[in-house]
């Protein structure tokens, strides 16, 4: 929206989904089923001001999220395809996340720290609606929807931070007419993506990028203990974007890992 030498002011629209679904072994060979979608709608507003004569930039974001959570976990032997529906909780959050970013403090390596959730961030989730898988329009399994809602509930979000440097290779002329540069970056994030607690293996992601031309990046990584790999194509209005990246979901790196999708869609005009 705004754009000057030392600050800047946005707003947007982003709209994210994240849908799992596996079967997992419950003990003796009996599967288990592990379905989880979540769908949230983000308002944020963001500002960022350039320190004159120093290094530093600092920003912060507000921002109002509308999320909808769909889950269902059971023994494999003891779902109903006759009577199963999937429920829909809804919840909505205002939070405020800060960050702190440097420039060239040693030649050619950025620095930067982001503080997550300072205020607010937590969901209160309630009933919404149910889907129904069956054609069967018989009465909400109310058990079932309290036991969604204590489990999503229990789970409350607490402040978190990252912190993270990256290092830009100096490239010969010669290499620049088709590789518009590389870069080495490591951080490390205290949130947990388990319910348990992570040892700090499980916290740290590496990564290398390459800009190839003004609209090719190529990335890969290593995150949790899992190799990762993206890429991303920056056209006119919109960027698209691709990632494989593993999840850790045990207490150390490469421990109860699965892989996930993720293909961002990005619009603007500034």
């Amino acid at each position: 929206i705004r754009d000057r030498d030392n600050e800047a002011l946005g707003a947007g629209l982003f709209v994210t989904n994240r849908f799992r679904n596996q079967f997992v072994d419950a003990g003796v060979g009996v599967p288990r089923l592990d379905l989880y979608n979540q769908l949230d709608i983000i308002l944020p507003i963001s500002g960022a001001y350039g320190i004159p004569n120093s290094p530093l930039a600092v920003g912060a974001t507000a921002s109002y999220t509308r999320r909808y959570l769909t889950a269902k976990g059971a023994l494999l032997e003891e779902l109903n395809p006759e009577e199963e529906h999937l429920y829909v909780l809804r919840g909505s959050s205002i939070a405020f996340d800060a960050g702190i970013h440097a420039t060239d403090v040693m030649p050619n390596v950025d620095l930067g720290v982001a503080f997550y959730q300072l205020v607010g961030g937590g969901f209160t989730y309630r009933y919404d609606r149910r889907i129904d898988l069956t054609g069967n329009s018989g009465p909400d399994n109310e058990e079932e929807i309290a036991e969604l809602e204590a489990r999503f509930n229990a789970r409350q979000s607490k402040p978190s931070f990252r912190i993270g440097a990256a290092y830009r290779i100096p490239l010969p002329p010669a290499t620049q007419v088709f590789l518009n540069g590389v870069t080495v970056s490591a951080d490390y994030v205290s949130a947990s993506t388990s319910e348990f607690d992570q040892t700090s293996g499980a916290h740290f992601r590496l990564g290398l990028g390459a800009q190839l031309g003004r609209i090719v990046s190529l990335h890969s990584g290593y995150s949790q203990g899992y190799p990762s790999f993206g890429a991303s194509l920056d056209l006119p209005v919109v960027e698209l974007e691709y990632a494989y990246s593993g999840v850790e979901d045990g207490r150390v790196a490469g421990q109860l890992g699965r892989y996930n999708h993720l293909l961002q869609v990005r619009f603007g005009l500034f």
